[in-house]
């Protein structure tokens, strides 16, 4: 279940509506995976690096503030599937500055 919901996370398989995505730039998430997410154990599993993302708190920030203008209208516009890729984004960003490391497995 973790392995789904980080996959999820990393990959943003999904298209938000036009009205939420004008307001979510979901590059900044993209981008921040991309520099703190990485493989160990010969590809086998992933860890983000949470600590590190305080490096780059602006962008961090920024993307926050993003996900909390999405108002819950425009949530409840949502596919299933969109809805529940906004709040595993959303809980992974806010939990960020906590400056945890947290291994997946795969």
């Amino acid at each position: 279940m973790i392995k789904f919901l980080f996959t999820c996370c990393v990959l943003i398989l999904v298209n938000l509506p036009v009205s939420a995505a004008a307001q979510v730039n979901q590059d900044l998430w993209n981008d921040l995976l991309a520099e703190h997410v990485m493989s160990s154990d010969g590809g086998q599993s992933t860890y983000v690096d949470y600590a590190g993302m305080q490096l780059d708190q602006d962008k961090l920030e920024q993307y926050l503030g993003q996900l909390s203008a999405v108002t819950r209208v425009e949530f409840e516009g949502f596919s299933d599937n969109q809805q529940l890729a906004f709040l595993i984004n959303a809980y992974n960003a806010f939990r960020g500055p906590a400056g945890k490391t947290v291994k997946f497995s795969h």
